[in-house]
């Protein structure tokens, strides 16, 4: 299964290559959904795949009560082109948070947060070096930073990843992101100075 829910949110010129594309369709369904590149309330989402596939996941669907409305609104609004037009004016917006966000971060707390930096999407994967992810994370929320520790997308939680957290950057504005580097490292001294010295040195 390919998940494409963010593939159409890329900052590069081309679009990324589709696993379902490089198969030939064959063995892979890829699944997407309107939320990510329309409206987060949406909820409505799609799949593509052979012909058969389709047809045997028709036969066990369940509904939960989709708008036929506005599955026909959306259905109308991709047909025409003008998800196209949106999302052409959509990924130039979404990499200027990116890139500020990453030099906001870059600027003031490149000795203790490092990161790779996205071609696309809505969040920022981040390891923290010398203090664990939910001591920043909890530090943060005091200075009014609030973001999850990446433990959260795990399913042993810390005990899979300690030292990840992830910052979303689909809603805020440029200034937003602007400050994202000051209060982190704001942040970051006060986790700091509740961290032992012997976890400092070990991380």
């Amino acid at each position: 299964m390919e998940d494409a829910a963010y593939t159409e949110i890329y900052f590069g010129e081309e679009r990324p290559p589709s696993l379902y594309g490089l198969a030939g369709g064959q063995g892979v369904l890829k699944v997407g959904t309107f939320s990510k590149p329309i409206a987060t309330g949406l909820r409505v989402g799609w799949v593509q795949g052979r012909a058969d596939f389709i047809q045997a996941l028709s036969q066990v669907r369940f509904d939960m009560g989709s708008s036929p409305l506005l599955l026909r609104a959306i259905g109308e609004y991709v047909g025409s082109g003008e998800l196209d037009h949106h999302l052409e004016h959509m990924r130039p917006l979404y990499m200027a948070k990116c890139d500020t966000l990453c030099e906001s971060i870059l600027e003031h707390c490149g000795n203790h947060l490092s990161f790779r930096k996205p071609d696309g999407g809505f969040f920022l994967w981040v390891k923290c070096r010398g203090v664990s992810a939910a001591t920043l994370t909890a530090a943060a929320a005091e200075v009014g930073l609030v973001f999850p520790t990446g433990a959260m997308f795990y399913l042993d939680r810390e005990n899979d990843d300690p030292s990840h957290v992830r910052l979303a950057l689909s809603s805020a504005s440029l200034e937003d992101m602007r400050l994202v580097g000051p209060r982190m490292r704001e942040a970051l001294s006060r986790a700091l100075a509740t961290t032992p010295a012997t976890s400092m040195s070990k991380a």
